[in-house]
């Protein structure tokens, strides 16, 4: 803690007050997911209570997801085959990458923002599956993302389809990486794996991104 009875935290003070290493808080910093409160005359971070809340919800979201991933892949059956045993394997690789946790994390979170009091259950996976519904519509009448009949498409979506929020969410829902992902784990478990919907994912990105442009 700093001594000018302000109550705000250097690095350090707030390294000793979560357990976390001074390298990571500033890493974390340094991505933005924990941006200082300000700085001291000599250009120190500085952090405040809230500060500590956002580190321990960060470390819980990352401990959450590493877990989810972890046990979503699902145990080898007792015969496996060896489709299923590299299967099993491959998502290990995938795991250790941050940029692959990063996008996972982001497809978390939205889902999660999705759940609630107030929300009725399977609200996200309707959104995405009435997306995916209209895309391909869209697509097997050949219209054009960038065209005005594009609008009346997205129109059709339910809620605040906003420009700016839901492309990254449909990137990250359709990234080549979590789709894996998500076949490798239906394979360790012997099942069909879902379509990915990639191409209705990238008419419905880019219908949005024209929308935004004009």
């Amino acid at each position: 803690m700093t001594d000018d009875g302000t109550g705000l935290l250097t690095v350090g003070a707030l390294s000793r007050s979560t357990g976390l290493s001074v390298r990571t808080i500033r890493y974390r910093s340094d991505e933005g997911a924990l941006p200082p409160v300000t700085r001291s005359s000599g250009g120190y971070r500085l952090y405040d209570a809230g500060s500590v809340a956002r580190l321990e919800l960060v470390r819980t979201l990352r401990e959450r997801i590493r877990t989810r991933l972890r046990f979503s892949v699902g145990d080898l059956p007792d015969d496996p085959t060896p489709e299923q045993v590299n299967a099993w394997v491959e998502p290990a690789e995938l795991i250790r990458s941050p940029a692959f946790r990063a996008r996972m994390r982001e497809t978390v979170e939205s889902n999660a923002a999705d759940r609630g009091p107030d929300v009725a259950a399977g609200t996200s996976l309707w959104f995405m599956s009435r997306l995916v519904q209209l895309a391909g519509e869209a697509r097997e009448r050949g219209v054009d993302p960038a065209s005005p009949e594009a609008d009346e498409v997205l129109g059709g979506l339910p809620g605040d389809a906003d420009g700016a929020v839901l492309p990254a969410r449909v990137e990250s829902a359709a990234h080549a990486e979590p789709a894996r992902f998500r076949e490798l784990c239906a394979r360790v478990r012997g099942l069909e794996p879902l379509p990915a919907h990639r191409a209705e994912f990238a008419w419905v990105v880019a219908a949005l991104r024209a929308r935004t442009d004009r």
